[in-house]
């Protein structure tokens, strides 16, 4: 049962992350062109 937390664990995080910059990418959410060109460069 460890591992399998463990595992969904480190799965989740990161997918987090990706959905967050998405989210920001999709709603124009972000400052600058330069932020923008951070984002998807990442």
């Amino acid at each position: 049962m460890d591992m399998i937390t463990g595992i969904s664990h480190d799965l989740r995080t990161p997918l987090t992350s990706i959905i967050g910059y998405i989210e920001l990418l999709k709603t124009d959410a972000f400052q600058d062109k330069a932020e923008y060109n951070r984002f998807v460069s990442a």
